[in-house]
């Protein structure tokens, strides 16, 4: 059964929600009215998806909150709001939603967004720490991708990453090359550019007239102005 984690600031909507969320046939993992009781609760649950009223009173609003519970779990978090103001959702892009529901939240509208937010995480990279591999789930399989195996990864769409293995068969994960470069992938992962890391060792040679790596796969990866001399430097060039 998919959990679901309700943050509601008002009692009346938070039951009326929870209604809601339970007549869908999910169950709830737990709920709050405020930010502090939220990340305690939060942080001890099994929870699948997250509803946050975006414009809590108590504490941390829902943008800030929402930063928080993912430092704690990457869940999909889709934020509840009474406005429909184009300035809500910009404030709240940083934080990378997986939907927006405005109250009084339509049962047909609450399921469509936590069925789709459900469907992009089953593209998330699986962490596996102090091993030589990661683990990508692709739907319902899971995919065991060794770190050698790996020649490169690219952004080609917002909050995606593509992983590109020795084949150039490609893998994309919901992420970001930040998240993956410091808490999943080894040293031999180098950042190259705003939207590229390579495997140093699929190095090939680098093309100084265009400032680009080649790699032994045959793909051409740019090199970035600001990453140029960190690159260098990792490849003892002088």
């Amino acid at each position: 059964m998919i959990h679901v984690f309700i943050v509601e600031d008002n009692s009346r909507h938070l039951m009326t929600l929870e209604a809601k969320v339970k007549n869908l046939g999910y169950g709830i993992a737990g709920t709050s009215t405020n930010s502090r009781d939220a990340l305690a609760a939060f942080a001890k649950t099994n929870t699948d998806v997250v509803l946050l009223d975006i414009h809590l009173e108590d504490g941390l609003n829902g943008i800030d909150l929402a930063v928080k519970m993912r430092e704690i779990n990457e869940v999909p978090i889709i934020f509840v709001t009474a406005m429909q103001a184009s300035s809500v959702v910009e404030q709240a892009m940083p934080v990378v939603p997986s939907g927006y529901l405005v109250k009084p939240v339509h049962p047909m509208e609450l399921k469509a967004n936590i069925e789709l937010a459900l469907e992009q995480q089953k593209h998330l990279v699986v962490a596996t720490p102090d091993q030589h591999y990661l683990t990508v789930r692709l739907g319902q399989k899971l995919r065991k991708l060794r770190f050698e195996d790996i020649s490169h990864l690219k952004v080609e769409s917002k909050n995606y990453v593509t992983l590109v293995d020795k084949h150039q068969k490609q893998f994309p994960v919901r992420g970001s090359l930040k998240k993956l470069l410091e808490g999943v992938l080894p040293m031999t992962f180098l950042r190259t550019h705003h939207g590229h890391v390579i495997n140093l060792d699929y190095v090939d040679y680098i093309d100084e007239t265009t400032q680009s790596m080649y790699l032994l796969t045959g793909d051409v990866v740019p090199i970035g102005r600001i990453f140029k001399k960190e690159v260098y430097t990792r490849m003892n060039i002088n």
